[in-house]
């Protein structure tokens, strides 16, 4: 096993070990494995979503909670430690909250936008956190690619990002065009960088920010009612096909760069194209067009 597979190994433990520790733990610490039954578990995940829900977040961790938990009594009835495995009579999809479908809270109204972009400004945090607001608000990645990102994807002599793809929840590399504005602040940022995160967390630099750090951000400058990190891309979505008119570039453009890959398997095998110039130009014009809401 080289490197790379050993840190990915270490990674999918220690996110395992964050699940057990914040999402299991808390509401089945003190029960017995031996009397532990299907409305124990449905109440642990029933507070672990109620805790999701008033996060502002997704209810993805607490789905794979539950599959982490179903495995561990598969474990355990294969040892001989239990004889029934009470997570297998759970249905999750019929059972609790699934985030397929759900809407992300987001601001669509263009004053409203300008509004928040000022706040990010304004931000009184750490300056990690702040450019993290900012760069998401350009570039509307998902909330992992933001926080996650290394300075070894950038490349400012192209004046692109490019994801591999593990760090991708398509499972493809993604490529990501800078504007100016975005590749004004990744520059300052990496004359005083420290570690390999663009955005390292405030504990140390050697980890990113943490899953929840940007919502909560979002809460401390008033707009948690309005909005979740992810629902920048919410924003996004509906402004740029809102506005196709102004910037002159079509649907697919717009799916593209939001990494939403074409359904058709087949298409998808033989359509290579990125577009890339395409994408620029539409990144560009999204940078301008924040600008300009924001008043500048």
């Amino acid at each position: 096993m080289d490197r790379q597979e050993k840190g990915k190994e270490l990674l999918s433990f220690e996110k395992q070990i964050g699940r057990i520790n914040n999402y299991l733990m808390p509401y089945l610490g003190e029960t017995d494995i031996r009397t532990l039954s299907r409305a124990d578990i449905a109440r642990a995940i029933d507070k672990a979503q109620d805790a999701e829900t008033a996060k502002g977040i997704s209810h993805d961790t607490s789905k794979r909670a539950f599959r982490l938990l179903r495995k561990i009594l598969d474990f355990a009835v294969s040892r001989g430690y239990i004889e029934h495995n009470p997570a297998r009579d759970i249905i999750f999809a019929d059972t609790f909250k699934t985030s397929k479908g759900e809407s992300f809270r987001a601001i669509t109204e263009p004053h409203r936008l300008g509004e928040l972009l000022r706040a990010f400004d304004s931000f009184r945090g750490s300056n990690a956190t702040k450019q993290a607001l900012i760069f998401g608000a350009h570039t509307f990645l998902r909330s992992a690619n933001v926080r996650r990102l290394k300075w070894q994807y950038v490349s400012f002599d192209k004046d692109l990002i490019t994801y591999p793809a593990a760090d991708m929840k398509m499972r493809a590399d993604f490529a990501v065009p800078m504007s100016r504005q975005v590749k004004e602040l990744l520059e300052a940022r990496y004359y005083t960088r420290h570690g390999d995160y663009v955005f390292p967390s405030d504990i140390t630099s050697l980890k990113p920010l943490s899953e929840n750090t940007l919502n909560y951000a979002l809460k401390r400058l008033g707009f948690g009612d309005e909005l979740v990190f992810h629902g920048l891309r919410s924003t996004a979505s509906t402004l740029l096909n809102e506005n196709i008119k102004a910037h002159g570039l079509d649907g697919e453009i717009i799916e593209l760069c939001l990494d939403h890959r074409e359904r058709n398997k087949i298409k998808a095998i033989y359509d290579r194209s990125q577009r890339l110039e395409e994408r620029a130009r539409l990144m560009q014009w999204w940078s301008d067009y924040l600008d300009e809401v924001k008043g500048e």
